[in-house]
């Protein structure tokens, strides 16, 4: 497999199970069953949309996993199946449109486009009314290839969206098993759902399974981890629910999530201090960065965005400037971008006309941050041939569009 089949395969491995809701994402805003049937009907509409475009698979995968996400919490967040719901009828016929056009249409594709267009279409058959054959779909998926991370970023969709399934059809314990089977999955998968969701989804499950304790446990860590998301809100009604609701505070992260480097659950802890933006958060954030590893650097600089404390402007300046690592460089743009600060952009990218080496080893993905640092851009270009160029044309091709549209460096922000 040549460099661009590799870096697109990891990318649908985060297109196929990422849903809408993360670490940086504001709450749904509809807050009744006709509101949230109303959102899934505009994903099927971006779904319908996307086919139209030669390059529609990973915008169709992001579309039907945050699809899919919406309606696996449906019953958590509303108490009625959605399958109840007088709006029910119209939303299958729809989902069937869609499916008619996306059926089928990658199965003689490479393996990863093959396997992961058929966990997006599983998302439809369901929803279109066949939860059977779906399952037996998801059952058909043999992860091709021979790489382990990529078998079980397949099969964390597949375990996902099966519990899911047996879920709407009121089997708990075969929801409970298959949710069990997606954690163990998330332990060598390269993408991974939303967390406080997929966790919630889990407490749920062990709830209706007995595991009162379970439950507790797991909504608590969503409190914990994942703040001001969907889930935070699911886990607090759950917990004040059962009487057992403790507010975190930074002691209580650095306690449990951070006494041993797990990497998910580090990963979870430092967002969460900044999420919080807990009292002493910057000061803890940038001790640790003094003497972190390079993993932790590249979770440590985006939390300084996160959090927005202006105080932050020179320690990310100093590492656009100095680091030789690119992620580091990368996501220390993006945070300074957080922070409403843009001048090292054009000296980053100014630096990669005369680069000799790839600094930005994989141009998809500084394209995609960039965009998030500008919210524009110039005119997407197909993965493969994102992926396929180089560091100094990528660079001038944003340079020239950050000349033409004459893009102010500075934003004002609020401290």
């Amino acid at each position: 497999m040549n460099i661009t089949r590799i870096w697109q395969a990891l990318s649908l491995m985060a297109a196929m199970v990422v849903s809408g809701t993360n670490v940086y994402a504001a709450p749904s805003v509809s807050q009744s069953p006709a509101e949230e049937i109303a959102e899934l009907d505009k994903l099927l509409t971006q779904i319908d949309r996307a086919l139209d475009a030669k390059d529609s698979l990973e915008p169709f995968l992001y579309a039907t996993s945050a699809l899919n996400s919406k309606i696996d919490v449906f019953e958590i967040r509303f108490g009625v199946p959605l399958q109840t719901q007088p709006q029910w009828e119209a939303l299958r016929g729809k989902a069937e449109k869609v499916l008619k056009r996306v059926d089928g249409r990658h199965r003689n594709d490479i393996y990863f486009n093959a396997d992961s267009a058929e966990t997006g279409t599983c998302v439809l058959i369901e929803l279109a009314g066949n939860p059977t054959t779906a399952l037996k779909r998801l059952d058909q998926i043999k992860p091709g290839g021979g790489c382990g991370n990529w078998a079980a970023s397949v099969m964390l969709a597949v375990n996902t969206q099966k519990a899911g399934i047996y879920q709407r059809k009121g089997d708990y314990k075969q929801a409970y098993a298959s949710m069990k089977a997606a954690r163990d999955d998330m332990v060598f998968a390269l993408g991974a759902p939303a967390s406080d969701l997929f966790c919630c989804r889990y407490a749920f499950l062990a709830g209706k399974n007995g595991e009162v304790e379970e439950a507790k446990k797991f909504y608590q860590r969503v409190v914990d981890l994942y703040p001001k998301t969907d889930g935070d809100q699911i886990a607090r009604k759950a917990l004040t629910a059962m009487g057992s609701l403790t507010e975190p505070d930074l002691q209580r992260i650095r306690r449990v999530y951070l006494e041993e480097k797990e990497i998910r659950d580090y990963d979870a802890a430092i967002f969460a201090i900044a999420g919080h933006k807990f009292p002493g958060a910057y000061d803890f954030l940038v001790e640790q960065l003094a003497s972190a590893e390079n993993f932790e650097r590249n979770r440590l600089i985006p939390a300084l965005g996160v959090l927005g404390d202006r105080r932050a402007l020179p320690v990310l300046k100093k590492i656009t400037q100095e680091s030789k690592d690119n992620a580091n460089t990368v996501h220390a743009l993006v945070a300074l971008a957080r922070l409403g600060d843009r001048e090292e952009v054009v000296p980053c990218l100014k630096r990669q006309l005369d680069a000799k080496s790839d600094i930005f080893f994989n141009g998809y993905w500084l394209d995609a941050s960039l965009r998030e640092i500008y919210g524009d851009g110039p005119e997407r270009l197909e993965m493969g041939a994102t992926l396929e160029m180089t560091p100094a044309k990528l660079a001038q091709r944003w340079l020239t569009w950050i000349e033409s549209r004459k893009v102010p460096a500075v934003e004002q922000k609020s401290a």
